[in-house]
């Protein structure tokens, strides 16, 4: 039910509790707390004052199929990367430990610029997660500062008729902080994948 809701905000740019419920056909306290969990990922802002909310994730990315992916090694189910446990909300898998969310960098060093942010976020994806091979010819990135924080999505592509085509292919998230440190590294639910 969550992917859905995701696939429903991300498409639509509209953060609505009453849309969700009306699409999804729940009860309003069943979107609410949907949206809430949003909010707990970093995909759509805090409620402001006048009672909306923004999507974070940039415009056209994110794909939720309603498929969610078990736990393997180097990942974990549900915990912060830092090892705060119960920080999770919706999400089922976080990538975990030194390779894929480091908190190495001081809090004080220089803010990233968003090319060092894209950068460093693909050194915390699986090898081999961009390919090449016979199903991935590489991944888009796209980075975003927001509330002080980086949101690195990637998506994988294949090239079609000379455009990357992210059909059927995964997704990733990588949160940082303004310096660099990860806050959350995201795997998103593969094609195929069982709950």
């Amino acid at each position: 039910m969550y992917d859905q809701a995701v696939a429903l905000v991300l498409k639509t740019r509209r953060p609505s509790i009453s849309l969700v419920q009306r699409h999804l056909r729940i009860g309003y306290n069943r979107a609410a707390r949907l949206i809430e969990q949003m909010e707990r990922a970093g995909l759509v802002s805090a409620m402001q004052a006048n009672g909306n909310r923004e999507v974070l994730v940039p415009a056209g990315k994110g794909r939720a199929d309603g498929r969610g992916a078990a736990p393997r090694a180097g990942f974990s189910s549900p915990r912060s990367c830092d090892g705060a446990g119960g920080a999770g909300g919706p999400v089922e898998v976080y990538r975990e430990g030194p390779r894929y969310c480091p908190r190495d960098r001081a809090p004080g060093a220089r803010v990233l610029a968003e090319a060092e942010a894209l950068a460093h976020a693909r050194t915390l994806l699986p090898d081999g997660f961009c390919g090449p091979d016979r199903r991935v010819d590489g991944c888009d990135a796209d980075a975003e500062l927001v509330h002080d924080t980086w949101r690195v999505y990637v998506h994988q592509y294949k090239l079609r008729e000379a455009r990357h085509d992210w059909q059927g292919l995964d997704h990733t998230y990588v949160i940082l902080d303004r310096v660099g440190n990860c806050i959350a590294n995201i795997p998103g639910t593969p094609e195929g994948g069982g709950r």
